[in-house]
């Protein structure tokens, strides 16, 4: 016997945590493990309470800065959105009112991207594959975007977004 598990809220979350300012947060938690775990296998020259303060502090700021990201939340039921910025568990924004005629639209896009790590030189280029989902209103007007790199992801939040947007 299938269930039907409907839910009342698509939080799309803008986050990628290899890229960006998310890659910073991670990198300096590993940062803070490593200055932690450094007085185990190193005779440092200073004291245990810097390198506690040092390590601790730098992942209280990777695990800040990993938190803190935008966002998509669409309620179901009241058939509003906002676009938030979340910061820990807190979502900031003001909820709008979604209208009542909805077209969602699929659509794959290729392109050739490039990656600048270093902020002057690109390092990397080839074909790079996303699907976006549009939910446009009946004026042809675009409301919202979401873009995912995994196609077998967009097909469900695709189907998430069109029983949820549904016509009740």
């Amino acid at each position: 016997m299938a269930r039907a598990i409907f839910m009342t809220c698509f939080d799309y979350k803008n986050r990628k945590l290899t890229t960006g300012l998310h890659l910073l947060g991670v990198l300096l938690i590993l940062a803070g493990i490593f200055a932690l775990s450094t007085p185990f296998y190193l005779n440092p020259a200073t004291t245990l309470e810097r390198i506690v303060g040092v390590g601790s502090s730098a992942i209280l700021l990777g695990v800040f800065i990993t938190f803190c990201y935008t966002g998509i939340l669409i309620d179901f039921k009241g058939r509003k959105y906002k676009t938030y910025f979340n910061i820990g568990w807190y979502k900031t924004g003001e909820w709008i009112q979604l209208p009542a005629d909805l077209t969602i639209d699929f659509l794959k896009i290729t392109y050739k991207g490039r990656s600048t790590s270093n902020g002057v030189s690109p390092t990397f280029s080839g074909k790079v594959k996303v699907y976006i989902i549009h939910i446009r209103s009946s004026q042809d007007e675009k409301i919202l975007s979401f873009e995912y790199e995994s196609k077998q992801k967009a097909h469900r939040k695709l189907e998430e977004l069109k029983a949820g947007l549904s016509p009740k």
